[in-house]
C-alpha cells in the first residue's frame, strides 16, 4: 500500500496507517510506504513467529548498549505488551492532503526478538537479520506509535548498528518474535536467496 498514494490523493487525503495495522493484525502484513521489500520481511516475521513489527532503527545509546526501534503509526497488534491496550491516535508524523487520519500506538511486548531487513542485491535477494530482545517500550505513548528499546546479541547499539547498516539493510525493517537463526537460514535455503547474519 503506498501511503503517498491515499495521503495525497483528491478522494482519500489521510495516511494508511490504522489500516495497515488492521490487516497486519488479520496476517496480511503491509508497509505503510509502498516498500515492497519490508513488506516481504514482515510477512517472513509473521509466518515464523506470529508476530511483525514494522519500524525503523532510529537511534543507538551508548550509555545503556539499546537501541530504539519505532514505527510511524503502525502496529502489529501481537506485539502488544501484556495487560496493555492498543490507543488509536492521530496520525501527526503523517499527515494528508485531508487531515491527518489515525495510526496505533501501544507499548511493545519484552522478550527475545530477531530483527529482519530484505534487500534487493545483483542477481536476487538478500536477507539480513539480527538477534536480541525488546528490553524495554520506554516511551510508552507519548510517541503516539510502537516503540521498543532492543538490545542486540552481538554487543552495544552503537556498533550493531553501524553493521546494520554497512549490511545492506533497507531503511524500514521488521522485527519477529523470538530468536530464529536457524529459521531465517532454513527459509533462505528454500528460496535461494542470500543469507547475512548481522
Amino acid at each position: 500500500m503506498q501511503t503517498a498514494s491515499t495521503r495525497f490523493s483528491e478522494t482519500v487525503g489521510l495516511p494508511a496507517c490504522l489500516a495497515v495495522s488492521v490487516l497486519t493484525s488479520r496476517g496480511i502484513p503491509f508497509s505503510c510506504t509502498g516498500d515492497q521489500p519490508t513488506a516481504l520481511a514482515l510477512l517472513l516475521a509473521r509466518l515464523l513467529s506470529g508476530a511483525a513489527l514494522y519500524c525503523e532503527v532510529n537511534s543507538a545509546e551508548s550509555e545503556t548498549g539499546l537501541a530504539l526501534l519505532s514505527a510511524g503509526g503502525e502496529g502489529d497488534p501481537a506485539w502488544l505488551a501484556a495487560g496493555e491496550h492498543v490507543e488509536v491516535e492521530p496520525n501527526r508524523f503523517f499527515p494528508g492532503g485531508r487531515g491527518e487520519g489515525a495510526g496505533v500506538s501501544f507499548p511493545v511486548a519484552r522478550g527475545p526478538a530477531t530483527l529482519l531487513s530484505l534487500s534487493p542485491v545483483a542477481g536476487g535477494w538478500r536477507l539480513m537479520w539480527s538477534t536480541g530482545a525488546i528490553e524495554e517500550s520506554r516511551y510508552g505513548s507519548s510517541l503516539e506509535t510502537p516503540n521498543a528499546m532492543f538490545r542486540f546479541d552481538r554487543g552495544p547499539a552503537v556498533e550493531a548498528c553501524e553493521a546494520w547498516s554497512r549490511s545492506g539493510a533497507t531503511h524500514h525493517a521488521a522485527v519477529a518474535a523470538g530468536r530464529l537463526d536457524l529459521e531465517v537460514e532454513v527459509v533462505c535455503e528454500a528460496l535461494g536467496i542470500q543469507a547475512l547474519r548481522v
